[in-house]
């Protein structure tokens, strides 16, 4: 398929043809009654509803035609079809599930003679369709049309998009999850090289206190090979007055093992934080890694069951908004992928029977962190020295966790933390029920601190237990946490302990602080479409060992007066000095202007804290086609009449981003820059971005300079023919579109649309089926000087379709890097009356297709009775 971008060119027509594709226009118009007739009942396996094709057959009435004196052969067109018979690229979707771009071979098939796509072994079987069911079994090599394989398909092939959507009756498919992705079509992606990069600097000029210089950088370098990803991490700085630093941050390798839905690391990394606090290590990691699961088994969400008396519509809604919809046969019927939404609320299930009548019923659903959906089972083992630099000798740990779905409502879990040498070790067990009042979770941990390896033993033996409820009510109250947790006075934590240990030894001079009970509270209440929301959030705690009480919360309302958002809220937080600091905000917001590409907010914001108060008007932006400039500006006043104020102007290109700053208060000027970027490092070149996230996609399309790469607005394709898209999503099908507008008219692309599913960190290439011909707009004469017929074809001497002539004689060809000899025909029959051989020759200078009108050309077409009369006469030429 020639695809050809929107572009500014402009085709010099003389008007006489426009007034003759006017007339040709009209009389279309006024004959459309007359022009078709659709064939009722022509293919019996229409009316059965076996298979849906792409259009309606019909004939067409060519009187119409040879009444402006043109003999057309319209059979056609007869058929509303968008391919012609061979293979093509098309992006296949089955019952609303992506499955990638295929090429298919479409032929015509030998009852309903119209042109259908024919479904290779290998794509049958990723469909899922079951072998006991499918109505064909196909050999390797082999392919089936649709109703060869199932009955009561349906398949339309959209040739714009140049997609291919599939529907077929569950009863022939095994059941697959929405959002699911075979493990056989995750790619691992080449073997690259990346580096992530940010380099900050900052000049401060203080005329009371000091001054002085600061530089800041980080750089991530990254190495892929095979299924492997090296990572590795360091950081540089330079102060004023001191060296400059480099520090080594972490290094780790990781690989994905899909097989039992876990990635392993070795070398520097975190444990996961699942059950117990988290804590970072040097050595092996192996856990279960939940990006591997389809979006619809993420998170907690319950198995809606029921039962049908006969083929029926199950509707499920969650605060009156359908989250799933389904038709289900007789019998009793589960779902176990809906989506995960926060913290829940009650779903309420319909179940229309095939005679209008219907059940209802209610499932509870409230999560917490801790529920599993039934079945499922996550684990964490964990085994290396404990990466702290302020633990001297540092020892090494050993961790393992597990939760297990062991029904719809109730998971259980546990874990167990062991150092060695002996210095601790702790247990846990607990449960997770979803329940009519909410999701609660219950545990207990039973810690041991021995500290063995010096004089003064630490002997410590404790209990904590933790409780925690999440629900979501009608009312509209949202309890997202509520929790609570005790620890008895010999209970320590894992750096707990270690930091004892360092008191102990000398090696710190202050004791740790423990938390004797902990409370946690986040509340939203939602007050209506029109009158806002409520919300609060807080802690309160206290510890052993100074009987010291910590608060701290936030409470507000928010809500919008037209396009005026404003939100008021008090609260309590600690200072970097550790003192409690009190405070009352409010703050408005609002759009400058409509538009959508590049919105400007100003904001004001008044505050009260400690006795100090501050009003602050903010101004932000974007400008740019693609919004890349990026601008803001404050002023502040304060308390006693200080006023300081500032802006900042940002530019995201291609292959770098950055800003300057630059802010003045009484005492204070300070300048400041930022830049950062990414490379990457493959086999055919290197290739720069303005960011670069952890799985990335190399994008190839020779011959396609300037045009974008979507989603991502910032991706262009380089005169290198590469462009690197920044963020894809692992373990799902990512959508990556060319779009057009700025590449060259000449360029063929033959899909526009690709998809991948990476494996996490993966650099993984797409090569889109591009390149680069020029094109040109012929207007096509007979040797008598009249223009060949409206709706003649044009083929090249390999038979290939250029494309159909349309009004005042003219065609749109593409391929044109070389001479050629095109024939041109219309008719019915193989009269040489009716074809001619029209004779392109290159002309000598070609203008750019990018900043001149498009190049048409007058074309002699001779009949082939003529050309063998006067073999090679040349054909007439000129440039309009």
């Amino acid at each position: 398929m020639t695809t050809l971008p929107r572009s500014s060119y402009v085709a010099r027509v003389p008007a006489r043809f426009a007034r003759r594709a006017v007339a040709i226009g009209a009389a279309l118009l006024a004959t459309a009654p007359a022009m078709a007739m659709v064939e009722e009942n022509r293919d019996p396996r229409r009316n059965s509803g076996a298979t849906a094709s792409n259009g309606e057959q019909v004939q067409f009435e060519s009187g119409f035609v040879r009444a402006l004196g043109q003999s057309i052969d319209l059979s056609r067109f007869e058929r509303d079809e968008s391919v012609t018979e061979g293979e093509h690229p098309v992006e296949v979707i089955v019952n609303d599930t992506p499955y990638g771009t295929h090429t298919l071979s479409f032929a015509r098939h030998p009852i309903s003679g119209q042109l259908e796509p024919c479904f290779p072994k290998s794509l049958v079987a990723r469909f899922g369709l079951h072998p006991e069911r499918q109505l064909r079994q196909l050999e390797d090599g082999t392919c089936a049309f649709l109703d060869e394989l199932v009955t009561g398909g349906a398949q339309v092939h959209e040739a714009g998009e140049q997609q291919l959507l599939v529907t077929i009756p569950q009863i022939f498919l095994r059941y697959n999850v929405r959002g699911y992705v075979p493990p056989e079509a995750l790619e691992e992606g080449i073997t690259a090289a990346t580096f992530r990069y940010n380099l900050s600097y900052t000049n401060n000029q203080n005329s009371r206190g000091h001054s002085g210089q600061y530089l800041y950088g980080g750089l991530e370098s990254n190495f892929n090979f095979g299924p492997w990803r090296f990572r590795s991490y360091g950081t540089v700085s330079s102060n004023e007055g001191q060296p400059t630093r480099w520090d080594h941050v972490s290094a780790y390798a990781q690989r994905a093992l899909p097989t039992i839905q876990s990635e392993t690391t070795i070398g520097d990394a975190n444990t996961t934080g699942q059950l117990f606090d988290s804590t970072p290590v040097r050595g092996v990691t192996l856990a279960t890694d939940d990006r591997m699961l389809p979006d619809s088994l993420r998170g907690y969400a319950p198995v809606v069951r029921g039962v049908a008396r006969s083929n029926a519509v199950v509707t499920v809604r969650q605060a009156s908004n359908v989250i799933l919809e389904r038709n289900v046969p007789p019998g009793e019927f589960a779902f176990n992928d809906l989506y995960a939404t926060g913290y829940g609320g009650d779903l309420e299930v319909t179940v229309t029977e095939a005679d209008g009548q219907t059940q209802q019923f209610v499932v509870p659903y409230g999560s917490i962190a801790q529920l599993l959906r039934e079945g499922y089972t996550k684990y964490s083992v964990t085994g290396g020295a404990i990466r702290d630099e302020s633990i001297s000798d540092a020892p090494i740990l050993m961790e393992g966790t597990i939760q297990h779905g062991l029904t719809n409502d109730i998971t259980l879990y546990g874990g167990v933390q062991i150092t060695a040498p002996t210095y601790y070790a702790a247990a846990m067990a607990g449960a997770a029920v979803n329940t009519p009042l909410g999701a609660l979770g219950l545990d207990i941990t039973q810690s041991y601190a021995m500290c063995v390896d010096f004089a003064a033993h630490c002997d410590k033996a404790g209990q904590s237990v933790r409780a925690s409820l999440g629900k979501q009510l009608s009312t509209g109250t949202y309890f997202s946490l509520v929790g609570y947790r005790y620890s008895s006075p010999g209970y320590y934590s894992l750096m707990d302990t270690m930091h004892l240990r360092e008191f102990r030894l000398g090696h710190s001079d202050r004791e740790p602080l423990r938390l004797r009970d902990r409370f946690d509270v986040n509340i939203t209440q939602a007050l209506g479409q029109k009158y806002g929301n409520l919300f609060l959030t807080g802690s309160y705690g206290r510890h052993w060992e100074d009987h010291s009480r910590q608060l701290s919360f936030q409470a507000g309302y928010s809500n919008s007066l037209g396009p005026v958002r404003y939100n008021l809220s008090v609260g309590r937080t600690k200072n970097a000095l550790g003192r409690d600091e009190n405070s009352v905000l409010l703050s408005l917001s609002m759009p400058l202007g409509r538009s959508a590409v590049n919105p400007a907010t100003v904001g004001v914001s008044a505050s009260h804290m400690n006795g100090q108060s501050d009003l602050r008007t903010t101004l932000s932006g974007s400008a740019g086609e693609r919004a890349q400039t990026s601008y803001s500006a404050w002023a502040d006043a304060a308390t006693g009449g200080d006023v300081s104020f500032g802006g900042a102007l940002g530019y995201t290109a291609d292959a770098v981003k950055g800003s300057v700053s630059y802010g003045r208060s009484p005492h204070t000027n300070s300048i400041g820059a930022n830049v950062s970027g990414g490379v990457l490092i493959h086999g055919d070149g290197v290739n720069f971005a303005s960011e670069l996230g952890n799985t990335v996609a190399l994008v190839k399309a020779d011959g396609a300079a300037g045009a974008r790469v979507l989603p991502y607005q910032h991706t262009r394709i380089g005169k290198d023919g590469y462009a690197v898209v920044p963020y894809v999503s692992p373990y799902q099908w990512n959508n990556v579109e060319l779009d057009l507008k700025d590449a060259d008219m000449g360029l063929q692309v033959e899909n526009t649309r690709l998809m991948t599913a990476p494996t996490a960190g993966a650099v993984v290439k797409l090569t889109f089926d591009s390149r680069h011909t020029e094109s040109a707009v012929l207007r096509i004469r007979q040797a008598n000087g009249s223009l060949v017929p409206f709706g003649a074809t044009v083929v090249d001497a390999d038979g290939n379709l250029i494309g159909t002539v349309g009004g005042g004689g003219t065609v749109i060809a593409s391929d044109l890097s070389a001479d050629k000899a095109l024939t041109v025909a219309w008719g019915a029959g193989k009269d040489a009356a009716q074809q001619c051989v029209a004779q392109y020759t290159k002309p000598a200078t070609a203008a750019s297709s990018k900043t001149q009108d498009v190049t048409v050309l007058d074309v002699t077409c001779e009949t082939v009775a003529e050309r063998h009369a006067v073999p090679g006469a040349p054909g007439e030429e000129g440039q309009s």
